[in-house]
């Protein structure tokens, strides 16, 4: 049983349960990503007995099952003070400035409680339940929210940006990620500007960029108030990046059945599998009105290959889901034409992995998939409709780690 909060305003500051830098030392080496996007947690695990991989990507260990092991890990760290609870509720402060395809790029938001709400926080992809049910009982167990639902609202005339810009803050963490993204946290200290800041938020709609699963999960166990990290929608600070299709067949003989059937339908051009290039495809692609998409495969990874104005009689039914390119490659064509079951496919967002992937034999074929816009995100979460799990990479992510939110028994 998890503690209910009083459903008295649309979003409430909370007590973060923090990183104490006195124990921990250098705080970058003891984050580690959302548990979703971690392809090699043991990295993490090497970095700092305090990364907090151990509780956000727990392993099994000595006859305990890993939800048991995070349980124990978190108890642990709180009595031996590595995490501290803070002194009081606050609404916590959020910056970040990274790099992005030869640009510098700032982002600014905020962590608070938001109120559960499916009238005001509209959602954009398909979940699945193995990965839901995994953050259940990684919930259940620790009682702990390790990492922040991302979402995002319309701050016309960017008075929010300038609120959390001007407003007293404390400075919490000050540093800078394995991605060299500069990370910074603040503790808000000026009240007026918080009840402003509430104020401003009571009638704005959530629009969920990551973190579906933990939603599902949080409205499941009858939470009023999940845990969030808020930005601007239209904000300098979003960037989407396109989650490539990986797919290993547990049928190997089928790799070569489903490549005839793609290329007996619109007949591909090969090009140079380089970064270069795969720009360039997706430029053209994303500029073509008819659906196109390339593939590299298994046997040939020194190429990909480029369908385009591809014939594909049916397409999935809805308002919006019908025109989206991430929705008739993932749908319509990998699991419609080509019968892929769901367990068959993995996701990554980059392309130099999906190449090394594929060419080191891990995987039979890889679909690269053209990015999302904002105004489509919008769009589809409004008309109440989904896209497929894993269609938007938002860039960067929210660090797990810094602040995590413990919610007490009753």
């Amino acid at each position: 049983m998890l503690k209910e909060f009083m459903p008295s305003g649309r979003i409430l500051p909370l007590k973060g349960l923090l990183l104490n830098r006195e124990v921990v030392g250098d705080v970058s080496k003891c984050v580690c990503p959302p548990y979703d996007v971690i392809e090699e947690p043991d990295r993490y695990y090497r970095i700092s007995p305090y990364n907090v991989v151990r509780i956000e990507l727990p392993m099994n260990s000595e006859g305990k099952d890993k939800y048991e092991v995070a349980k124990e890990t978190i108890s642990s760290w709180i009595s031996q003070g590595v995490l501290c609870e803070d002194s009081t509720d606050s609404i916590y402060v959020c910056e970040q400035i990274f790099p992005f395809y030869g640009e510098t790029v700032r982002r600014l938001g905020f962590l608070s409680l938001v109120r559960l709400d499916n009238q005001m926080i509209l959602r954009h992809e398909k979940t699945r339940s193995t990965p839901k049910k995994d953050r259940e009982r990684l919930l259940l167990a620790t009682k702990t929210f390790t990492s922040f639902v991302f979402g995002m609202y319309v701050d016309d005339g960017d008075r929010i940006e300038d609120l959390l810009q001007k407003s007293e803050k404390e400075l919490l963490y000050d540093f800078m990620d394995e991605g060299e993204i500069a990370c910074r946290f603040y503790r808000m200290k000026d009240k007026t500007a918080e009840n402003i800041l509430k104020a401003c938020m009571e009638d704005k709609k959530v629009y969920i960029a990551d973190g579906h699963h933990r939603l599902d999960v949080a409205a499941k166990l009858k939470l009023t108030h999940i845990p969030m990290y808020l930005t601007s929608m239209f904000g300098e600070g979003i960037r989407i990046l396109p989650y490539h299709r990986l797919i290993r067949f547990e049928d190997p003989g089928r790799a070569e059945e489903v490549w005839n059937l793609l290329c007996n339908k619109t007949k591909p051009t090969k090009y140079p599998a380089s970064w270069e290039k795969m720009e360039e495809i997706g430029k053209r692609i994303i500029g073509q009105k008819e659906l196109s998409f390339s593939v590299m495969i298994k046997g040939d990874p020194e190429n990909i290959y480029l369908f385009e104005d591809f014939d594909l009689k049916e397409r999935p039914k809805g308002p919006t889901t019908g025109r989206l390119k991430i929705q008739l490659i993932h749908e319509a064509i990998i699991k419609g034409l080509l019968g892929v079951k769901e367990s068959e496919i993995d996701f990554s967002p980059w392309f130099d992995r999906v190449v090394e992937k594929v060419s080191k034999g891990m995987y039979h074929m890889a679909f690269f998939c053209p990015s999302i816009e904002i105004k489509e995100v919008k769009e589809v979460a409004e008309a109440k409709s989904t896209m497929p799990p894993k269609s938007t990479f938002f860039y960067p992510k929210i660090p797990t780690g810094p602040i995590f939110f413990r919610y007490e028994e009753i």
